[in-house]
């Protein structure tokens, strides 16, 4: 269904530059890579909210915190965490946080690190990972 593509350096910058022409059923570091309407129907499946299917138009309550772990540790899939953010990566996250709040019905609110978050943010090193959500 979707063909590989492995690009380098000036065929990364290009793709780069024609973001806007994604879709075609390419991956692109093996994620598939949709066109505009793929990518909002996506993101909209199925009514699902941080309240619940179909529960719009009510302010969703996210938290999130900054985990303090130490080099070495591992998470839930027993991947190495070499450390939580550095301030200068918490600023950045917060301000990204506050632009997703600025644009959509949810209020972003920070727990301490040993609470149970929504969100949790730190540094990970995993083979062939780029990020991890669960």
């Amino acid at each position: 269904m979707y063909q590989a593509i492995n690009r380098t350096g000036l065929e990364s910058v290009n793709d780069l530059l024609d973001y806007h022409k994604c879709g075609n059923d390419i991956l692109i570091n093996d994620k598939p890579s949709f066109d505009i309407q793929r990518a909002g129907e996506q993101i909209a499946r199925g009514e699902k909210t941080w309240n619940g299917e179909n529960v719009t138009g009510k302010k969703a309550i996210i938290t999130y915190s900054f985990p303090e772990w130490s080099t070495g540790s591992k998470n839930q899939a027993g991947d190495i965490i070499h450390s939580g953010f550095i301030p200068l990566q918490q600023a950045q996250a917060k301000l990204s946080l506050q632009s997703w709040s600025d644009v959509a019905n949810i209020h972003l609110v920070e727990v301490k690190n040993n609470q149970e978050a929504d969100i949790t943010f730190g540094n990970i090193s995993a083979q062939d990972t780029q990020a991890y959500a669960y």
